[in-house]
């Protein structure tokens, strides 16, 4: 026993010295490398043989807490920390390209924190071929083409349809006709909003879609008269008033959100409720 006490005696000063002067610069160097040297996912694959879901999730949770931690701390992360980043991710969906949380969580990641809206969709595209069955992803890629890359058509078509696949919320369904509005592709979201009126069993939603429509086919109408009256006198009207005191048009329609119908400069028709409900 005196022995045994007197070997951890110069055992334990012994580890304490070999963690600080060795083991912990060794784990310093291992990840120093890791980050400069970003594995291909297909030699990964080769290498984890039936472990590749594995080393998906090693790839996959690397790459997050490494930008994590320097989002946690507020460091610059440079363009090869996002190179990195990404590779890595993409390594992770070559591993295993039916797992979900790399598509959903990093292309968040590239679009929100990298500035990387390209690269996400890229990722999110290659997610859905898997995952076709995730409106979640398809959800995620319609907003990173409006938000990110300002193209609202290509925002509406995606989330249109995320909306039709199933389990997704119902709210998909009119912001992906709103996102059609503010296009300028009204006939596509009156279109898309019929379909929608016709798939739900649900009152409700069928209810906020009938309103919408409602309000996009009073565009639809003004516009076309619009057309008619250039058509005949080679200008456009000075107000929509004038269409109907020339009878071109009966009478305006109501914007059942309560706005008014307005039109713009190349003759599209938009209404100042933004067909959208009033808020309190």
């Amino acid at each position: 026993m005196r022995l045994s006490v007197g070997l951890l005696c110069l055992l334990i000063p012994l580890h304490i010295w070999l963690s600080g002067a060795v083991i912990a610069p060794k784990a310093d160097f291992d990840a120093r490398f890791e980050r400069s040297v970003a594995v291909p996912g297909q030699l990964i694959r080769f290498t984890s043989l039936e472990f590749k879901s594995l080393a998906a999730d090693n790839r996959l949770l690397s790459a997050i807490f490494y930008v994590g931690k320097m989002l946690e701390d507020r460091a610059i992360i440079k363009g090869q920390d996002w190179d990195w980043f990404e590779t890595t991710v993409n390594a992770s969906s070559e591993l295993d390209p039916y797992f979900y949380d790399t598509y959903y969580f990093s292309a968040l990641t590239l679009a929100w924190s990298a500035g990387r809206a390209e690269e996400a969709v890229r990722l999110l595209e290659k997610g859905i071929s898997y995952r076709p069955e995730s409106h979640r992803l398809l959800y995620n890629l319609g907003f990173i083409y409006y938000y990110f890359l300002k193209d609202s058509a290509k925002g509406a078509e995606y989330i249109a349809r995320a909306a039709k696949l199933k389990g997704a919320p119902s709210f998909y369904g009119t912001l992906a006709a709103r996102l059609a509005y503010d296009s300028g592709r009204h006939e596509v979201a009156a279109a898309f909003l019929l379909d929608m009126m016709n798939s739900t069993g649900n009152e409700k939603v069928r209810a906020l879609y009938e309103k919408r429509l409602l309000a996009l086919q009073g565009a639809i109408e003004i516009e076309k008269a619009v057309r008619e009256y250039e058509s005949r006198y080679s200008e456009k009207p000075a107000s929509l008033n004038e269409l109907a005191e020339k009878g071109f048009i009966a009478a305006l329609p109501k914007d059942p959100y309560g706005g008014e119908y307005y039109m713009k400069e190349d003759g599209r028709v938009y209404s100042t409720s933004g067909f959208a409900e009033k808020r309190e």
